[in-house]
């Protein structure tokens, strides 16, 4: 199922760590519109700037798989709001949020990846943490 143009809901819920144990990561209907809106207004905007893939490491987590990847109680991932993407320079990454000047909820800024949030345009908090 396509979420976007380049942004499908295999790739959002698809965890090495859950079919390793054997977790069913199946996100219900309105995670699955959680995980479209996060797709619609952060995801799309920044490939199309890029011009290049996005590697979505974590995108949906059912609490069970939140829990065996030492995620949050109160992680986004769990309402299909937030998104994982590997890359060298996760800074890049936030700089091209801030030059489309795209809403966000959170990034929080990792040595090897960037958590991306979107909860809604109204609520977000464009607020950047920085973990590396």
């Amino acid at each position: 199922m396509n979420l976007t143009k380049n942004f499908t809901l295999n790739e959002m819920v698809n965890s090495e760590v859950g079919r390793r144990l054997k977790i069913a990561n199946q996100p219900n209907a309105q995670q699955i519109e959680n995980l479209k809106i996060l797709c619609e207004h952060l995801l799309q905007p920044l490939r199309d700037a890029c011009g290049q893939p996005l590697s979505i490491s974590s995108g949906y987590r059912c609490r069970k798989l939140n829990e065996a990847v030492g995620g949050s109680s109160s992680s986004d991932h769990t309402h299909g709001r937030a998104v994982d993407i590997t890359t060298d320079n996760p800074m890049a990454i936030l700089a091209w949020v801030c030059r489309l000047n795209l809403s966000f909820d959170q990034a929080i800024i990792y040595k090897r990846f960037i958590h991306l949030s979107y909860r809604d345009k109204d609520t977000n908090r464009n607020q950047v943490i920085l973990k590396a």
